[in-house]
Parts: structure tokens; C-alpha cells; sequence
């Protein structure tokens, strides 16, 4: 009982962090509009003309993933929606684990900024498989990020975004799943984003 306490305090306190990120994301969207000049005059962001891109990553996204590769569509300049697929595996001198990650995710910016602060969230779902080092399948596996068995999550993330104006895209972010028991972990991602069609 105790440990299933500990574990909801927390998750609670993870999702508190991320609403406090949330909560200064939107003071610095008000004075961006406060500080901006008429609307009308204004030029078109990166993310509004460079809509549809993809991503590789090195602890990319979906979480969990070593390696990744995703698509990604800027619904609107200050929102992207994103689904990829992502890879990771571990042994031992006995087991070889392997898992693959499928997810979606949704990411929100500052308006008309190329270089913003950006957080969002994700859902995955990771299916495990595991083997002898002979080759067997084995019915037990090595835990990867904290998954011992194959299922799915909802995640928050944070960090920073970039896409320059010819389209090149970096991202550094920090995933944090809300599933107890499921580790952390960095997103590091490099991609391209393409003119509107």
C-alpha cells in the first residue's frame, strides 16, 4: 500500500511540473502578443509555411525509443502533431530483449517563433519480444526504460524547438512518462520540414 502511495505522489507531482510549464508557456505567448505589432503587418512563421516534415531520432520520440523516426504536420504555427515508430533492445550473456515503439504526439509552441520553448504529450504503446542468446524465444525479459512486458502509456514532454528557414529542424526535449514505474528519458531529434503543398 505504501508503495503504490509513493508511486501516485509521484505521478502527481510530474503532472504538477508540467502544469506549471504550461502555465509559463501562456505568460510568454501573452507578451508576445502584447509586445507584437498589428497582426496584419506581420510575416508568416517558419511553421506556418514549412508544414510537413520528418525526424530522426537518437533517444527519439516515441518514448521509449533509442532510435526513431517520425512524420510531422504543423497543424497550426504554435501546434505539430507527430507519429513515428522507434526501436530499442538490451542483453545479456543469456537474454536478447527487443522492443518497438509506436506513438502519436501533439506539441505546442510560442507563436511566430522559430526557436521556442515547446511541451506537449504522447501516447505509445511498446510491444517487447525476448530470446535465448541460442535463439530461443524466451516467455521473460530484460526490462527496457521500465517496461518488463509489452503495453502502452501517456507521456508529457519538454524542451526546446527549432526549425530554421530552409527547413532544418533540431529538438531537445525531456520525456516523462505518467505510467508508475517507467523512466524518463531525453529526446534528441534532427529533421526536415518541406513548404506547404
Amino acid at each position: 500500500m505504501n508503495s503504490s502511495l509513493t508511486s501516485v505522489f509521484r505521478v502527481g507531482r510530474r503532472g504538477l511540473y508540467f502544469f506549471a510549464l504550461v502555465l509559463l508557456m501562456t505568460e510568454f505567448v501573452e507578451a508576445s502578443e502584447l509586445d507584437s505589432p498589428n497582426s496584419a503587418n506581420q510575416v508568416l512563421s517558419v511553421k506556418d509555411t514549412k508544414r510537413l516534415g520528418f525526424d530522426i531520432g537518437l533517444l527519439g520520440a516515441p518514448h521509449p525509443a533509442l532510435m526513431s523516426v517520425s512524420l510531422g504536420y504543423h497543424f497550426l504555427e504554435f501546434l505539430r502533431f507527430s507519429g513515428g515508430v522507434g526501436f530499442m533492445n538490451r542483453s545479456d550473456e543469456a537474454l536478447k530483449t527487443y522492443g518497438t515503439t509506436v506513438g502519436v504526439e501533439v506539441r505546442g509552441f510560442l507563436p511566430k517563433q522559430d526557436f521556442s520553448p515547446t511541451c506537449g504529450f504522447g501516447l505509445s504503446s511498446i510491444h517487447i519480444s525476448s530470446e535465448t542468446t541460442d535463439g530461443k524465444p524466451s516467455a521473460t525479459s530484460l526490462p527496457l526504460s521500465g517496461f518488463d512486458q509489452s503495453g502502452s502509456q501517456v507521456y508529457l514532454l519538454a524542451g526546446v524547438d527549432w526549425v530554421s528557414t530552409t527547413g532544418m529542424h533540431f529538438e531537445v526535449a525531456y520525456q516523462v512518462s505518467l505510467r508508475a514505474g517507467i523512466h524518463g528519458t531525453p529526446v534528441i531529434q534532427a529533421g526536415w520540414y518541406f513548404d506547404s503543398f
